[in-house]
């Protein structure tokens, strides 16, 4: 009697399970229309170029702290740039890659 009732309710389960399985994917997401909020922060999300001074560098040719106008220091990846060089850095949100700026 235990055993039978027991492989009823693994069998109910696995029935739940696969019912939520074969549903699941005919289910399509609701569409979404951006509004002016979602405008922001897509334009908020965009790269913002920056312009900054190598405080730091590793010893090979690569900066990896810089100084902006704005005083903060950050980390950057900066390519050939050594410290006290000048450089144009973007801002990915997660990452700033820095390229040395080079005077004619």
């Amino acid at each position: 009697m235990r055993r039978t009732l027991s492989k009823l309710l693994r069998d109910m389960a696995i029935l739940c399970l696969v019912s939520t399985w074969a549903i699941a994917p005919a289910q399509s997401p609701p569409m979404h229309h951006p509004t002016p909020s979602d405008q922001r922060t897509a334009e908020a999300q965009a790269p913002h170029v920056l312009a900054m001074i190598c405080l730091a560098d590793d010893g090979i040719g690569n900066c990896t702290a810089a100084v902006g106008i704005n005083g903060h220091i950050v980390p950057v990846e900066g390519k050939q740039a050594h410290r006290g060089d000048r450089m144009t850095c973007v801002d990915t949100g997660s990452v700033v890659h820095c390229v040395k700026v080079v005077e004619l």
